[in-house]
Protein backbone atom coordinates (compact mmCIF):
# COMPACT_ATOMS: atom_id res chain seq x y z
CA UNK A 1 0.00 0.00 0.00
CA UNK A 2 2.78 2.56 0.90
CA UNK A 3 4.06 2.00 -2.33
CA UNK A 4 1.04 3.56 -4.10
CA UNK A 5 -0.03 5.60 -1.30
CA UNK A 6 0.68 8.89 -3.16
CA UNK A 7 -1.48 7.44 -6.45
CA UNK A 8 -4.24 6.59 -4.68
CA UNK A 9 -4.62 10.19 -2.54
CA UNK A 10 -7.64 11.70 -3.11
CA UNK A 11 -9.65 9.01 -4.04
CA UNK A 12 -12.43 8.03 -1.29
CA UNK A 13 -15.42 5.46 -1.50
CA UNK A 14 -17.53 8.11 -2.42
CA UNK A 15 -15.50 9.16 -5.73
CA UNK A 16 -15.15 5.13 -7.12
CA UNK A 17 -17.48 5.66 -9.42
CA UNK A 18 -15.29 8.52 -10.88
CA UNK A 19 -12.15 5.97 -11.58
CA UNK A 20 -10.90 5.76 -14.59
CA UNK A 21 -12.78 3.86 -17.30
CA UNK A 22 -9.58 2.04 -17.86
CA UNK A 23 -8.44 0.06 -14.51
CA UNK A 24 -5.51 -0.78 -16.83
CA UNK A 25 -4.64 2.62 -17.79
CA UNK A 26 -4.90 3.26 -13.69
CA UNK A 27 -3.15 0.47 -13.22
CA UNK A 28 -0.12 1.49 -15.01
CA UNK A 29 0.57 4.42 -13.19
CA UNK A 30 1.00 1.82 -10.29
CA UNK A 31 3.90 0.08 -8.45
CA UNK A 32 4.01 -3.70 -8.07
CA UNK A 33 5.72 -5.31 -4.87
CA UNK A 34 9.09 -4.77 -6.88
CA UNK A 35 8.71 -1.35 -7.47
CA UNK A 36 8.60 -1.75 -11.15
CA UNK A 37 5.66 -0.56 -13.60
CA UNK A 38 2.98 -3.68 -14.73
CA UNK A 39 2.78 -4.64 -18.12
CA UNK A 40 -0.02 -4.31 -19.96
CA UNK A 41 -1.04 -7.71 -19.63
CA UNK A 42 -0.69 -7.18 -15.37
CA UNK A 43 -1.57 -3.59 -14.87
CA UNK A 44 -5.44 -4.35 -14.78
CA UNK A 45 -5.08 -6.82 -12.28
CA UNK A 46 -2.85 -4.66 -10.03
CA UNK A 47 -5.10 -1.72 -10.00
CA UNK A 48 -7.84 -4.50 -8.62
CA UNK A 49 -5.57 -6.06 -5.93
CA UNK A 50 -4.35 -2.09 -5.00
CA UNK A 51 -8.22 -1.03 -4.96
CA UNK A 52 -9.42 -3.81 -3.48
CA UNK A 53 -6.58 -3.99 -0.55
CA UNK A 54 -7.02 0.45 0.30
CA UNK A 55 -11.10 -0.21 0.43
CA UNK A 56 -10.18 -3.36 2.55
CA UNK A 57 -8.24 -1.31 4.93
CA UNK A 58 -10.60 2.15 4.71
CA UNK A 59 -13.27 -0.73 5.87
CA UNK A 60 -11.23 -2.40 9.02
CA UNK A 61 -10.49 1.22 9.85
CA UNK A 62 -14.30 2.45 9.99
CA UNK A 63 -15.02 -0.92 12.01
CA UNK A 64 -15.85 -3.23 9.78
CA UNK A 65 -15.36 -7.22 10.24
CA UNK A 66 -12.98 -9.09 8.22
CA UNK A 67 -13.99 -12.59 6.58
CA UNK A 68 -11.11 -14.16 5.24
CA UNK A 69 -13.41 -18.19 5.20
CA UNK A 70 -11.42 -20.72 2.64
CA UNK A 71 -13.31 -21.12 -0.07
CA UNK A 72 -14.78 -17.45 0.03
CA UNK A 73 -14.31 -14.10 -1.63
CA UNK A 74 -12.39 -11.76 1.25
CA UNK A 75 -15.09 -9.75 2.09
CA UNK A 76 -15.73 -6.90 4.94
CA UNK A 77 -19.07 -6.54 6.90
CA UNK A 78 -19.76 -3.25 7.86
CA UNK A 79 -23.44 -1.91 8.86
CA UNK A 80 -25.30 -4.51 8.09
CA UNK A 81 -23.89 -4.56 4.51
CA UNK A 82 -21.21 -7.52 2.76
CA UNK A 83 -18.62 -5.69 1.03
CA UNK A 84 -16.15 -8.01 -1.87
CA UNK A 85 -13.73 -4.99 -2.02
CA UNK A 86 -11.66 -7.26 -4.50
CA UNK A 87 -15.03 -7.08 -6.96
CA UNK A 88 -15.36 -3.14 -6.86
CA UNK A 89 -13.44 -2.32 -9.50
CA UNK A 90 -14.40 -4.94 -11.83
CA UNK A 91 -18.14 -3.89 -11.02
CA UNK A 92 -17.58 -0.61 -12.30
CA UNK A 93 -15.53 -1.11 -15.08
CA UNK A 94 -18.64 -3.33 -16.13
CA UNK A 95 -21.14 -0.54 -15.57
CA UNK A 96 -19.58 1.96 -17.64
Amino acid sequence: MKLNAARLRGLAPNSLSKMPADPQAFGKTLLHFFKDKPTDENAEALANAVMGSALTLLLIQRGGQLDITPGNDISVRLGGRNVNPFRVLPALKRAK
